[in-house]
């Protein structure tokens, strides 16, 4: 009987927090342009010790290290009751919550939107994947831009 009412108990209690909880966005822009930003000036927007690291490093700035465009994030806020609650400059979105679903309705015909999705119940796995997927890819540019550094030297050679 007691496990019964604990049980009963927990169910209703779940029930009252999911009504509750705001529903979470991960949005994904086309694009970074329009910036106020520019990677010919990247004191705007990086570190002066990332500057430097990057330089003793020979790593160059890229379209991807810009922030986020904050005029697209606040096209998206001002288009109804979101929250901004993070963003991410390498995957180039932001994560937005709201209390009403249908409100995201509003963003889906904004052109600067590349895609909309769900997170609420985003496990910690998925967004180690995406993160690692990114090192990834940044690892495969890296050996390209090697093997065509090779290659150039090579040809000067001849």
């Amino acid at each position: 009987m007691g496990t019964r009412l604990f049980f009963l108990f927990f169910l209703i209690s779940l029930l009252g927090i999911t009504q509750n909880d705001t529903i979470k966005f991960w949005i994904q822009f086309t694009d970074k342009q329009n910036s106020i930003y520019s990677t010919t000036n990247p004191s705007q927007f990086l570190s002066e010790r990332a500057i430097l690291r990057r330089e003793n490093q020979n790593i160059s700035i890229k379209e991807n290290d810009l922030p986020v465009n904050k005029n697209y994030i606040d096209s998206v806020l001002n288009s109804g009751s979101f929250f901004l609650q993070n963003q991410s400059k390498w995957f180039n979105a932001i994560t937005i919550s709201t209390d009403d679903s249908s409100n995201i309705n509003v963003l889906n015909n904004i052109s600067f939107i590349q895609s909309i999705k769900n997170v609420q119940f985003l496990q910690k796995n998925t967004m180690k994947r995406l993160v690692l997927l990114r090192i990834q890819q940044n690892k495969l540019s890296f050996k390209l831009q090697i093997r065509n550094i090779i290659l150039t030297e090579k040809l000067m050679s001849n």
